[in-house]
């Protein structure tokens, strides 16, 4: 008996502060800031669409710019300041161009933010996410 007392106190001491820490007065509650809350959430779906964007890569682009982003039949992407521009990232994705094949067509919108957020933010690169205002304005008009 007195072996389950001791393994109960510690537990019974926690609820106890527990308790007392919810019943105890806070002050006013100071909401948090919009902004924060925007960058919070910009920041998980930036993770997010990273992760998505490293499988897709993989699949979609790895075979001409390499598993890690070292060129090949396509160009370097480690370390390139020309992927700071989303849009240009995301129209080159799209609608292909030189010697890369458009990937508008087999790609939905979400795949094409996720690998354009994956290769802005890997390899050496770090420009932030791409969002749907930048594949947008990429795709082609309706005809």
């Amino acid at each position: 008996m007195k072996r389950i007392l001791v393994l109960l106190a510690p537990a019974v001491a926690v609820s106890g502060a527990v308790a007392a820490a919810i019943a105890a007065p806070t002050g006013d509650i100071v909401p948090r800031p919009a902004n924060d809350l925007v960058q919070v959430a910009q920041a998980v779906d930036q993770a997010t669409l990273t992760r998505e964007g490293q499988t897709l890569f993989a699949r979609e682009c790895a075979a001409c710019h390499g598993a890690n982003a070292q060129g090949g039949d396509g160009p370097v992407l480690r370390s390139n300041r020309n992927l700071v521009h989303a849009d240009a990232v995301t129209n080159q994705i799209i609608n292909g161009g030189q010697y890369m094949p458009p990937f508008g067509e087999s790609l939905n919108d979400r795949q094409v933010m996720a690998i354009a957020t994956f290769i802005r933010n890997s390899f050496g690169n770090s420009f932030g996410p791409v969002t749907q205002e930048d594949v947008t304005k990429a795709r082609p008009a309706a005809r």
